[in-house]
């Protein structure tokens, strides 16, 4: 068979291949279209009528009285305390440490105080010492052009002058000022160079001299001295004032400020019975620590809460 022979027949048969496939196709497509229908929407003439709703009135509820608890009759209710695990660094290992409940009853009746009182009957509450009403606090510059920084203390008003300057409202007058470099001695060590600022003021009434030091605070006049007395109440002296409490006389003695002290003697009873202290404000309450009877209130050492 020649080569064009061959070629003649694959020619017919893709063209018989071909018509069939276009006849299925108009097979299946008549099929479908004879599927199609018309789906038409119900209809109805009626119109929306709303419905009424009930309503409905809570019902009230009164609360159960709670039950009495396991511990006891004053427990109202029972808290789950969970676990404590503990990682030691040392060992690398946890530990559950399982918490320890003892139930206990509340007794609410008032218990009297046992604690022995202080029969002394004052404590130092504080020692303070007036300022004089005008501090030198600073300067500015060195040497002739220095200038002092002067507070009014009852204002917190600040004045800057040096020699001459008057104060009028305070009634006083800037006689001298200074502010020049000296040699200071320190204890125990060399000689310090440093800035001195002195000055010297009068009052332009009673013409009395005060010498304020920019180092420290100048004070005028006694300290004072601030008790609390048993019932909570404050009571202000000075050294070699007489008050009483009750039947109790106290005569304050020597005070000093820094640190706070005050010698008080205390006079009681027929015959007087005497006693001298020497007080001293107390200090302040130690913060909370750990109870040792508690084994969950510290863990071990090396040991820390992991959660």
């Amino acid at each position: 068979m020649s080569a064009k022979t061959q070629d003649t027949l694959f020619i017919a048969a893709g063209g018989l291949v071909f018509l069939g496939a276009c006849g299925w196709a108009l097979l299946q497509n008549s099929a479908i279209s004879a599927l199609r229908e018309t789906v038409t929407p119900p209809v109805s003439g009626a119109l929306y009528e709303a419905t009424s709703l009930a309503v409905v009135k809570p019902e009230t509820r009164q609360w159960a009285v709670a039950p009495q608890q396991t511990a006891g009759e004053n427990w109202v209710f029972d808290v789950f305390t969970p676990p404590k695990i503990y990682y030691n660094v040392e060992t690398k290992r946890f530990t559950v440490t399982v918490p320890r409940y003892t139930p206990k009853v509340i007794d609410l009746t008032p218990v009297e105080d046992t604690t022995p009182k202080d029969r002394f009957g004052l404590e130092l509450v504080k020692v303070t010492q007036p300022l004089f009403r005008l501090q030198l606090v600073g300067y500015v510059g060195e040497g002739p052009k220095a200038k002092g920084n002067f507070l009014k203390v009852q204002t917190d008003d600040v004045v800057f002058g040096t020699t001459g300057k008057k104060i009028p409202d305070l009634n006083l007058e800037i006689v001298r000022f200074s502010a020049e470099r000296r040699k200071i001695q320190v204890e125990g060590g060399t000689p310090i160079v440093e800035t001195v600022a002195l000055a010297v003021v009068r009052d332009t009434v009673t013409g009395v001299e005060t010498q304020l030091d920019a180092r420290t605070r100048t004070p005028e006049g006694v300290p004072e001295v601030t008790f609390k007395l048993p019932d909570g109440s404050l009571q202000v002296a000075k050294a070699g004032d007489v008050f009483k409490d009750g039947p109790t006389t106290f005569t304050v003695g020597a005070l000093t400020v820094t640190p706070p002290s005050a010698e008080v003697k205390r006079e009681e009873g027929v015959p007087k019975v005497t006693e001298t202290k020497i007080l001293v404000v107390p200090p302040p309450p130690p913060p909370p620590s750990f109870d040792g009877s508690n084994p969950m209130a510290a863990p071990a050492p090396g040991a820390g809460v992991l959660f």
